[in-house]
């Protein structure tokens, strides 16, 4: 019987040359698919929550970004919100080149923390988890507490009595869009508070009066604030983006309420927030603002369906009307306290091309108080009831063909408490997100801002009694490799059949 012949060595040189030409085309397919991903992909959001797809406004801010953007995540990498703020800068990333984030644990990596604080300014012993937006030697700094809202709730245990605190919303799109708009604008934007009429202090402390938590608000927003007084022949500087009038409690000169009229007329921008004090007297900007077609009440409203701890004047909100400023906040609730009723003159949004909207309104069964006595409100049986509006904002464009000093589009929003922004009220609710809004629409970014909203945060909780957990534990201990030893026997039975 004759031996089987091998294969000859010209068709041993055949098979080996097959064999490394499919391991090289090979090769080129696998390098020339990971070529084409790399710079034509599409990414797809398969998540129900879509908690990190970005919208559109956001796409075309970085789309069209040349400027080189760091990110530095200061952040605990256990923390509950490091995740959802990961996520959202891989996103940030995919779209724009030009974004590098660079990321610090401040617990497990001290040398590089303390690096950052230095390079940041930051206090030297900050533990806070923040994140930080840089270009040149523009920067701002995003707390932990301005990326999600929080419900805080009571329980009561055995041992001790705590408050539970749960995410709400993550608001990381809106702060990070915003951050970059800030970070890279052409110039540094100034805010001016008026003084000399018993306003809020925007150096002050005091829980109610003091305003220094809303200056840092808009240090945070990258918009420089200084007090300003227009008494003695005092003028608005020219570099005034925003004027503030916060709770004014007497009434203002003629002069001065001439300047403010003429600082509107040439297209400035101003945020005036009355409180209860100077209800009866009035302080003159009630005219001025009459003369726009906003009607500021001398009144007080109570709403003791929506009242806190037992004060009817006391309420929460969450009615909102049509305006960009308050359409990203459908969920959440505003705190007020002792406000009045801000409205708009019929068809003041018909005259010379100008928009007014009314933001927020009480509850439909709240009382308007209007009788007062040595300053203090009266109730009488005759008081209205129903749903009244609490603030508006108003816009008005410049005349075709006349130059305007400060940009040619008149912006004001008129509110009826100047408490809600003070150091008290100012983090609780979603009393921050509204003066970030404001903020934002009154110095022109509110069009980026344009439906970037918070979303909503779930969070799923696994609950299993000890014998549950058992079973589970057996299972995964046991219960996979067996399958798996069962399914390699059966197949070494297969195979030997």
């Amino acid at each position: 019987m004759n031996a089987l012949t091998s294969f000859s060595r010209r068709r041993k040189w055949r098979i080996a040359l097959q064999v490394a030409v499919a391991i090289l085309a090979f090769g080129a397919i696998v390098v020339m698919v990971n070529y084409l991903s790399a710079r034509h992909f599409t990414r797809f959001h398969w998540s129900d929550r879509g908690s990190a797809e970005l919208t559109p406004r956001t796409l075309a801010l970085l789309r069209s970004m040349t400027n080189q953007i760091e990110v530095t995540l200061f952040f605990d990498s256990e923390h509950k919100l490091f995740v959802p703020v990961n996520q959202l800068l891989d996103e940030y990333q995919a779209v724009c080149p030009n974004l590098t984030v660079r990321k610090v644990d401040l617990l497990r990596n001290p040398a590089a923390a303390q690096t950052t604080r230095t390079r940041f300014n930051l206090p030297p012993e900050t533990d806070d988890n923040l994140v930080i937006f840089s270009y040149g030697k523009r920067s701002r700094v995003i707390p932990e507490n301005q990326l999600a809202s929080v419900d805080y709730a009571r329980v009561d245990n055995p041992d001790q009595y705590e408050v539970s605190k749960r995410y709400r919303s993550f608001r990381g799109e809106l702060m990070f869009t915003s951050a970059i708009a800030d970070v890279i604008a052409p110039r540094q934007l100034k805010a001016y508070f008026l003084t000399g009429h018993r306003e809020h202090d925007p150096k002050g402390t005091e829980a109610q009066m003091g305003y220094a938590s809303f200056a840092d608000l808009l240090a945070v927003n990258n918009v420089q604030s200084e007090s300003l007084s227009l008494g003695s022949a005092g003028e608005i500087p020219r570099d005034c983006d925003l004027l503030i009038i916060a709770g004014p409690q007497e009434k203002f000169l003629p002069a001065e309420l001439d300047r403010i009229e003429q600082f509107l007329n040439q297209g400035g921008r101003l945020l005036t927030l009355f409180n209860l004090y100077p209800v009866v007297a009035g302080t003159g900007l009630e005219r001025l603002f009459a003369q726009w077609g906003v009607v500021v009440g001398a009144n007080l409203v109570e709403d003791a369906e929506h009242g806190q701890d037992g004060q009817a004047a006391v309420f929460t909100t969450a009615r909102f009307g049509q305006h960009p400023i308050v359409s990203p906040l459908r969920d959440v609730r505003l705190q007020v306290m002792f406000p009045r009723t801000i409205t708009t003159a019929r068809g003041a949004g018909d005259v010379a091309g100008t928009t007014a909207a009314e933001l927020f309104f009480s509850g439909t069964n709240a009382v308007v108080l209007t009788r007062f006595d040595q300053g203090q409100p009266v109730r009488t049986g005759r008081d209205e009831r129903g749903e009244f509006p609490l603030a508006v904002a108003l816009e008005k464009g410049g005349l075709p063909g006349v130059a305007s000093e400060r940009g040619g589009v008149t912006r004001f929003v008129v509110v009826g408490d100047s408490f809600l922004f003070g150091n008290k009220l100012l983090d609780y609710l979603g009393n921050r997100d509204f003066a970030n809004q404001v903020v934002d629409w009154l110095l022109d970014r509110s069009e980026l801002m344009a439906g970037i909203g918070p979303r909503p945060m779930q969070e799923y909780q696994l609950s299993l009694t000890p014998a549950q957990f058992s079973g589970v534990r057996w299972v995964l201990i046991g219960g996979l490799p067996m399958l798996s030893l069962a399914v390699g026997l059966l197949v070494w039975l297969r195979r030997r059949n």
